[in-house]
């Protein structure tokens, strides 16, 4: 018997998405992987082997030129998107009132999922090595940022990593008939490998939460409250971080 989430993964996909051959659809995942998410992940490993301590000038051109980033992949996704005769309510963007309370409540399970990786994984780590694992301060990576900037890219980064990473790449990996376990998989794991900055153990706790919203959009396939989560997310770490 298929759970719930193997049944939404099998259902027939709706709109003009079925008309749209899979070996365009496999090239078209293929351009926007290249283009979008691969320097995503040299950047997160990047900064994972090579940590370095933020200045103004670094901070606010890597908010200003990610800003610049996140308007060009949406773009390109909206360009791909068009030539298959598809839209954004194609990958789920549309928005229903309801969807502030579930945001709300994706955003309690994201940070309950945070802090209980988070509490294992410290655990762990004191169990084997006897050591508390160390977690890369965001104030130290983001010294010297503009708050406006901050506030701005706190809005811009939930939509574009949640329409790409979330909407479009499990949409296609469903609908390229993947295995019913590998979209979200995927999702959390090219989230988490970006996200390295912070760390090893700091991507492993964030990508709890991921996983959250992953499953969440793989059961409903609906955006905008995982969107709306993000940013509730975003928001308060800004808030906790430069709070001072």
């Amino acid at each position: 018997m298929d759970t719930g989430i193997e049944s939404v993964l099998d259902s027939p996909e709706q709109g003009p998405t079925h008309l749209v051959p899979k070996r365009q659809r496999w090239i078209d995942l293929g351009l926007v992987s290249l283009i979008v998410f691969v320097p995503l992940v040299f950047a997160g490993v990047y900064g994972l082997l090579y940590p370095v301590a933020g200045t103004s000038h670094d901070t606010n051109g890597g908010f200003v030129s990610g800003l610049i980033e996140q308007i060009g992949a949406l773009a390109l996704l909206a360009y791909v998107l068009r030539r298959q005769g598809r839209h954004f309510k194609d990958i789920g963007w549309t928005f229903r009132w309801t969807d502030l309370p579930k945001a709300a409540g994706l955003y309690v399970g994201a940070y309950v999922a945070f802090f209980v990786a988070g509490s294992a994984i410290n655990a762990a780590n004191v169990l084997f090595t006897g050591i508390h694992p160390h977690y890369r301060d965001p104030r130290v990576i983001f010294r010297g940022g503009s708050l406006l900037l901050m506030l701005v890219y706190s809005v811009s980064a939930p939509i574009f990593e949640e329409t790409l990473v979330r909407g479009y790449l499990m949409t296609e990996l469903i609908g390229l008939s993947c295995p019913v376990w590998l979209a979200p998989v995927a999702s959390i794991v090219l989230q988490g490998t970006y996200h390295l900055y912070y760390g090893f153990s700091g991507a492993l706790g964030v990508s709890a939460s991921f996983a959250i919203l992953a499953i969440y959009f793989a059961l409903s396939r609906r955006l905008m409250p995982v969107i709306l989560a993000h940013f509730l997310w975003d928001l308060t770490s800004v808030y906790m971080n430069w709070r001072h």
